[in-house]
């Protein structure tokens, strides 16, 4: 997990133990609501843009994310970017 330096985010992605598959971790750690969007970037360099609409003050939300599975043919994620962050959602 990081928090971001710019805007109060922490993000994370992790993959499950048996390496199946994996997922993201997102908390807005401000004080009013926001959409959050950001891209996963898996060790072949494939990447996956994501948001959560209308995250609470907060709020940690998971998603799926196959692709950050260890032993997927995506090989695990390397990167998680953050993409935007608009108060207000």
């Amino acid at each position: 997990m990081w928090t971001h330096r710019g805007y109060p985010v922490e993000m994370g992605v992790c993959s499950y133990p048996n390496g199946g598959s994996g997922y993201t971790v997102i908390t807005n750690k401000g004080n009013k609501p926001a959409t959050i969007c950001w891209t996963v970037v898996a060790n072949n360099g494939n990447r996956d843009k994501s948001c959560h609409l209308n995250m609470r003050a907060g709020e940690t939300a998971s998603s799926s994310a196959a692709q950050c599975g260890t032993k997927t043919k995506w090989g695990g994620c390397r990167q998680i970017i953050l993409e935007s962050y608009k108060v207000g959602g």
